[in-house]
């Protein structure tokens, strides 16, 4: 039997501040944004290449480091690669 709790647990959200959206001059690209947010949490691909190269993986790693504590502050590193021949997912 599934319950409920595990079935919202597992819905994909976005959340939105109101100051976000109150300027309405930014309001167009802020809809667009969140647009493409969901499209890729969905599963979407926001982006595709082509390149002229075979069985090529396109790696990313970014590193932060906390600030605030100090040279104690502690550092958070993350690794992306493409897993398909477009390098979208």
């Amino acid at each position: 039997m599934i319950c409920l709790k595990e079935i919202l647990s597992h819905l994909l959200k976005q959340v939105i501040l109101q100051k976000t959206i109150s300027n309405e001059r930014r309001l167009a690209a802020v809809v667009q944004k969140v647009a493409l947010q969901i499209n890729c949490k969905l599963g979407g691909e926001l982006w595709s290449t082509r390149l002229p190269f075979e069985h090529l993986m396109i790696v990313g790693v970014d590193i932060y480091k906390d600030k605030a504590g100090g040279r104690a502050g502690k550092m958070i590193a993350a690794v992306v690669g493409s897993l398909n021949t477009e390098h979208t997912k």
